[in-house]
């Protein structure tokens, strides 16, 4: 979703980054924290792509007004995106009765302080992040690290290898904010507007 927004808005940002994506995507990440959250009013339902339980799911955005720019939209992906993760972090507590009090952020969107507060912020807890990014290749080394004895086992391996570099706090007034954007906003969508995808699904042949 994130390179769709790149590709299609941040003609702009890519211009001035001298078309390295990774700084034009930096500029947008720096004005995150001008928009309040919710952005003004925008909610992102982030199904992009066929979604396995609910496959005729589409994306959509609603609450737009003429206040609204692009920042906006991006932020309502970085937060639709958050709203999805956190549906399925309070499925996975439900079924398996255990809550979970941190979680780690890793990828491309964890080197942003802001995405990564905004995490913290939609799922109400602390969000950690490592020395690096690129965790799958972390939890790789750490194997290859245990399977050349190089560490006894894979405790000792994290010990050594796995390093938490920066802790982010939720932010009581934005939590609850985002607690009621969820609640009374988010959550409704997809059963209000099934119908119409599924009205969207039979239409393919005419669209």
């Amino acid at each position: 979703m994130v390179k769709w927004f790149e590709e299609e808005f941040a003609h702009e940002e890519i211009k001035i980054a001298n078309g390295d994506t990774q700084k034009a995507l930096n500029l947008l990440n720096g004005k995150l924290d001008k928009i309040p959250p919710g952005s003004e009013g925008l909610i992102l339902q982030p199904f992009w792509g066929k979604e396995l339980l609910r496959p005729e799911a589409r994306g959509s955005i609603i609450g737009f007004s003429d206040k609204h720019k692009k920042i906006h939209i991006y932020k309502a992906i970085i937060e639709g995106i958050g709203f999805a993760l956190l549906e399925g972090i309070e499925r996975i507590e439900s079924k398996s009765k255990v809550k979970m009090e941190r979680l780690a952020i890793s990828g491309g969107g964890s080197q942003s302080d802001s995405i990564c507060q905004i995490c913290a912020d939609i799922f109400d807890r602390e969000v950690y992040r490592v020395q690096t990014y690129e965790t799958s290749g972390l939890g790789a080394a750490v194997a290859a690290f245990v399977g050349v004895k190089v560490y006894s086992d894979f405790e000792e391996a994290m010990k050594n290898m796995i390093h938490y570099n920066k802790v982010f706090k939720p932010k009581e007034e934005n939590a609850k904010i985002y607690r009621e954007i969820v609640n009374r906003g988010y959550k409704k969508l997809y059963r209000r507007l099934k119908p119409v995808y599924k009205e969207l699904e039979k239409m393919q042949d005419i669209i």
